[in-house]
């Protein structure tokens, strides 16, 4: 897409030219400094090489490390590559052209996720928790200098201050200064020294008058920052021990070229893993040596995004990528992960949230052959399942078609269904064993069968077929006694999306209701608590449920929230207001 566009959609800013100047328009002065920082990027850049300074490191970019003879591949021919990978991934890509120290690069640890690069520490007195004044937007008087407190790490050159119990601003973090009150210790500058003293007072207009410390020289100086600033805290003394002979300098390695990628941390993480795909094709191996490097770029504390390699059987290979990478883009929509396999060693790289990662690698053990016959729910994807009980029979038609009707449902809201063995609770097997068995654990006689006339069935002979159902340790049923109650299968619909989830669950319900009536025959009606996401369940009268689904589509786009019939009931899935 156009440069303009791709600023817009990366900064959350309206971006427009207008006479030959550039319009930025946002309510969020954060967006509007990222617009700003990604137009003067692309602007100065050259055939994909732009000067990147650490100060452009404002929790949103990763530098990755590219060795010098890899360098054209990374970017195609004038920068193509660099512009393609950026538009599938949501980034902006550049080569860093300039010598300027950066922050660092780290190791990879595969298995734990890299760790997370400091983010370059902004002056002292601008930290948060500091007292500060600054002038309001717009506003030339001197004498409108609010006081207040730093409460969020500045970002993109905008400090968030708190004055009073609760009013907020967003300011430039070239319009705040510090503040000192009378009496606090301080150092201030004379001639090209800097001298203790203590704050006598200070004007309206910043201005402060500063007695000096005895020994300074100095009775009493008028002084403004930035010729003032806080005395620092004395550091303990300590005993000086010898020092042991320096060893000679070695030089430092060669700094390779490096990569910079603007973006979310997960457009990051997905341009980090198709960059270093393209070079495990042209280097086998490359991928997990141990001098590749990347810097994730500054982010919080609790950003647990990470790498996390898995070896796969070669068998399973095929199921994970599908046909033409179907499959390997469905895992991924549904973890929230972006994904890559190699093959050497034959191994998925997962990227993404701890969480998610583990969701992914859930999502690709339960493609293994033997999975048809799991009943238990694979830890990795607690937390992000919803299931839905059905009886075997309809299985078929949700399987059904090229695309399957199932496929269909998990591409438009991004999950994996998976079908899984009904699980029996301790109670209800217990309900249904016999009462007596057989000294070779076959059963003598039948529970009561639910659904028929309370008299006992015989038990089958050890030739006949049904025996074949027999599964032991309780678990057991007849043809002829269960005939009435057709079995089950679990789905489990699986995804990082608790709305596509809840979505995908009552899309699969309104089209098996409507293959097979009485589907949703016992769900009763409900309306959800909250203004969080949930689901109320409304019945209808025919007649409005058919002016519902017809105008489903419109009702959906205008209000946000899934709407699905199913039998007389309709089922609107959202948040409160939706």
């Amino acid at each position: 897409p156009p440069a303009l566009k791709r600023i817009a959609e990366l900064s959350g800013a309206g971006v427009s030219i207008e006479n030959s100047f550039l319009k930025i328009s946002s309510t969020d002065p954060v967006k509007a400094a990222r617009a700003a920082k990604y137009a003067r990027l692309v602007y100065s850049a050259r055939q994909g090489w732009a000067k990147v300074t650490e100060r452009d490191d404002d929790m949103d970019v990763a530098f990755l490390e590219i060795p010098a003879d890899l360098v054209p591949v990374v970017m195609g021919r004038n920068g193509d590559n660099l512009l393609k990978t950026g538009s599938d991934t949501g980034t902006i890509c550049f080569m860093v052209d300039d010598g300027t120290s950066m922050t660092p690069s780290t190791k990879i640890d595969w298995n734990v996720g890299s760790t997370p690069a400091p983010k370059p520490a902004e002056e002292e007195w601008i930290s948060v928790g500091k007292r500060v004044e600054f002038r309001k937007a717009g506003d030339v008087r001197s004498s409108m200098w609010l006081e207040g407190v730093v409460i969020a790490e500045v970002q993109a050159g905008i400090a968030k201050v708190q004055v009073g119990a609760s009013a907020e601003f967003s300011v430039e973090a070239t319009k705040v200064r510090p503040m000192f009150v009378v009496g606090e210790e301080v150092e201030f500058r004379s001639g090209e020294a800097w001298l203790a003293g203590v704050v006598a007072s200070r004007s309206l207009e910043g201005r402060y008058v500063v007695n000096g410390a005895e020994g300074s020289g100095v009775v009493s100086s008028e002084v403004e920052w930035p010729n003032l600033r806080e005395k620092p805290a004395e550091e303990p003394a300590v005993e000086k021990e010898e020092a042991p002979p320096e060893a000679p300098e070695e030089p430092e390695p060669e700094r390779l070229p490096r990569l910079a990628i603007f973006g979310e941390l997960r457009g990051r993480s997905l341009a980090f893993l198709s960059f270093m795909a393209l070079l495990e094709k042209k280097r086998p191996g490359y991928l997990v040596e141990a001098s590749t490097t990347c810097t994730w770029g500054a982010r919080r504390a609790d950003d647990d995004v990470g790498v996390k390699m898995s070896e796969l059987p070669g068998d399973l290979v095929p199921k994970v990528i599908g046909k033409k990478g179907a499959m390997r883009r469905k895992l991924a929509d549904a973890s929230g992960c972006g994904m890559e396999i190699v093959d050497n060693p034959t191994a998925v790289f997962v990227v993404g949230p701890a969480g998610n990662r583990a969701l992914a690698l859930a999502l690709i053990d339960l493609l293994q052959p033997d999975a048809k016959d799991i009943q238990d729910l694979p830890e990795g994807a607690q937390g992000f399942c919803e299931s839905l009980r059905i009886a075997d029979s309809r299985v078929g038609f949700l399987l059904s078609g090229t695309p399957s009707v199932l496929s269909t449902v998990e591409d438009a809201e991004g999950v994996k269904v998976c079908v899984a063995q009904v699980k029996e609770e301790p109670a209800a097997a217990a309900e249904s064993a016999p009462a007596e068995e057989g000294a070779d654990g076959a059963p003598e006689a039948a529970a009561e069968v639910e659904g028929g006339d309370g008299g006992e069935a015989e038990a089958p002979a050890k030739e006949d077929e049904s025996w074949g159902n027999w599964k032991g340790g309780g678990d057991w049923n007849w043809k002829d006694a269960w005939k009435d109650k057709p079995a089950e299968r679990m789905l489990w619909i699986l995804g990082a999306s608790p709305r596509g989830r809840a979505v995908a669950k009552r899309r699969i319900t309104a089209l098996v209701e409507e293959r097979e009536a009485g589907f949703v025959e016992g769900v009763q009606p409900a309306l959800a608590e909250g203004e969080g996401l949930g689901e109320d369940i409304v019945e209808l009268p025919e007649a409005a449920q058919e002016r519902l689904k017809a105008a489903q589509r419109s009702v959906e786009a205008a209000t946000g929230c899934a709407v699905e019939c199913a039998g007389s009931l309709a089922f609107f899935v959202g948040t409160g207001a939706e």
